[in-house]
């Protein structure tokens, strides 16, 4: 017998999951990097840092239109994937 769907997550369970980018979202003179899986992800986070940053803004944050946001992808070094190893003398 099979479940469709649980509320917590079970350890043998396998999903996909887009993978995560490192994104740098500019709005005026703030600039954020933040982890997302897309661009639209990338503002929504920046919002959501935005709000806790500051609070008594919140309403005009969440009125600023999508164009306000320029979104750019950073990209990763090779090294970041594989750090190098460290050899050490004996």
């Amino acid at each position: 017998m099979t479940t469709t769907k649980t509320h917590h997550r079970c350890p043998l369970e396998r999903t996909r999951e887009a993978p995560v980018a490192q994104f740098e979202v500019r709005v005026g003179h703030w600039n954020l990097q933040v982890e997302a899986t897309s661009i639209e992800g990338a503002v929504e986070e920046a919002r959501r840092r935005l709000r806790d940053e500051l609070p008594r803004l919140w309403d005009l944050i969440e009125s600023l239109p999508r164009d306000r946001f320029r979104v750019r992808a950073l990209e990763l070094s090779p090294e970041a994937h594989h750090p190098p190893y460290r050899l050490r003398s004996a």
